[in-house]
């Protein structure tokens, strides 16, 4: 049983005479009461049952406001005002049973099925969600895992996008997964570990983001904002990791993962916004007989898509002169660079009675890269052949940052 009890306050304001001027105010106040049980009981050696149930009670309060001077704009709008106040109540319901079996020594199967029932402000589902897997261990150092099912998520209460003009939940997003593995132990000390997944998603809740950057202060008030509700998605990908532990004091850490994330969107695929086809992560510890430990990490994927813009130029039909109109381009045409970094971490651990103390000084952006993290401005010229010419401006994550600190946990 719990009882939980949160609030979120933002408040803000931006003040560009190029972009926009808006502020905003907006705070959230959430209740829940839980019951929640679980029950497990061993049949026999080879048969092993699971259940349980968790019912909640949440309310939840929104007051929202928001008022914005468009420089720039993509859909004709000038000025923009919003007020939302409203209390969203109501009930989650969820239980499940998961049966496994060891068939014989080298096969253990698993069925299970969930019962999922959201009852607030008007918004009134019930889901049916069965899984199976299947694993086979020929050895004691191999597995090879099979498992597929359907998964439900509805919109939490506290997650209603009020920012953006909504104020009805939607409907619950469905999910139906299929993942092989294969894990094979070379050694005690080696093991790597290959896996592909398929997930179909359905369903799915229309969201807003931004065109030019994904990670926006205050993204529902700047002016590239924009709608996406996709019919489906489907997410697919291969990854491949490795751990070795050289010695008790040095071990290492590598994967390799291949994905490719998706929305269709009128009968057309479209990158999700967090797409990235290739990743690679690479971290090594060393711990020194004095126990300081030195750590690192090399990190790798591929550019992020991005909307982005686009202009031409039209005739002003009242001074017989032209215009620049500019407009978003279609979903995520555009490609950031490359990602990369280098972390370093050194540290120590002091125990101290009923307590310990940590120092620790680390590097972020070691090699100083310039990672591309979004647009941050699109400007427009005329050559003297009457032709328009842009010039996009790229921002970037943070570059090399030291810190020291010192950490006191009790």
């Amino acid at each position: 049983m719990s009882v939980a009890r949160v609030e979120e306050d933002r408040s803000g304001g931006q003040y560009d005479p190029t972009e926009v001027w808006l502020t905003l105010d907006d705070n959230k106040f959430f209740y829940a009461y839980s019951l929640k049980q679980d029950w497990q009981w061993r049949v026999s050696d080879s048969h092993y049952l699971e259940s349980g149930f968790e019912a909640k009670y949440l309310d939840a309060e929104y007051d929202y406001w928001l008022e914005a001077w468009y420089q720039v704009n993509y859909d004709g709008e000038d000025y923009r005002q919003q007020k939302t106040q409203l209390t969203a109540s109501g009930n989650v319901f969820g239980a499940y049973i998961s049966d496994r079996w060891r068939l014989n020594p080298d096969w253990v199967a698993e069925l299970g099925l969930r019962w999922d029932q959201q009852d607030y402000y008007g918004f009134t589902k019930a889901q049916w969600s069965p899984r199976v897997a299947l694993l086979y261990q020929p050895a004691d150092e191999q597995r090879v895992s099979l498992s597929a099912g359907d998964y439900y998520q509805p919109e939490d209460i506290l997650s209603l996008q009020v920012a953006d003009g909504t104020t009805e939940f939607h409907g619950v997003e469905k999910a139906r997964h299929v993942i092989l593995s294969y894990q094979h132990a070379l050694s005690p000390a080696f093991q790597w570990r290959a896996e592909a997944y398929l997930k179909k998603l359905s369903q799915l809740r229309p969201w807003y983001e931004n065109a030019f950057d994904l990670y926006e202060f205050l993204p529902e008030g700047q002016a590239d904002r924009y709608r996406v509700a996709p019919d489906s998605a489907r997410v697919k990908g291969v990854e491949l990791s490795f751990q070795h532990h050289i010695t008790s004091q040095w071990q290492w850490q590598a994967s390799y993962s291949w994905s490719n994330a998706q929305d269709s969107i009128s009968g057309r695929w479209y990158p999700r916004s967090w797409d990235q086809r290739h990743a690679i992560k690479l971290t090594s510890r060393y711990q020194f007989d004095n126990g300081w430990q030195i750590s690192g990490l090399v990190y790798f994927h591929s550019g992020w898509p991005m909307t982005g813009e686009s202009g031409r130029l039209v005739k002003n039909t009242p001074n017989g002169g032209y215009e620049i109109q500019r407009s978003l381009n279609e979903r995520n045409k555009l490609k950031l660079g490359n990602y990369k970094r280098i972390d370093m971490r050194i540290h120590k651990i002091y125990p101290l009675s009923n307590s310990e103390l940590t120092v620790f000084f680390e590097v972020s952006n070691l090699l100083n890269f310039d990672n591309e993290c979004c647009i941050d401005r699109t400007s427009y010229s005329v050559d003297g052949q009457g032709k328009l010419r842009k010039k996009e401006e790229r921002g970037h994550w943070l570059p090399i940052i030291p810190s020291f600190g010192v950490k006191w946990a009790f």
